[in-house]
């Protein structure tokens, strides 16, 4: 989903962060990427690959990506918005 990117930093938990508004309270939350492709106030086309997933944060060793969205400020389970 296209939108604007409102935050890339590094969290202690999380590791290296992106997160995205995509318009109606929606945002998108990218944790623990190796390589981050975008900067914050860039506008994101639908597709776009912000970066790689990695082992920064707390992610045990392991390469991961950690995927979350929120709606209004609730996190919901992105697998409820598909069915």
């Amino acid at each position: 989903q296209a939108g604007k990117v409102v935050y890339v930093g590094n969290l202690s938990g999380t590791g290296n962060t992106v997160v995205v508004y995509h318009g109606y309270g929606i945002y998108t939350y990218y944790y623990h990427l190796d390589e981050v492709n975008v900067e914050k106030g860039y506008i994101l086309a639908e597709k776009e690959a912000i970066g790689t997933a990695g082992k920064t944060g707390f992610s045990n060793g392991k390469t991961a990506l950690q995927f979350c969205v929120s709606i209004d400020g609730v996190f919901v389970d992105p697998s409820d918005l598909v069915k």
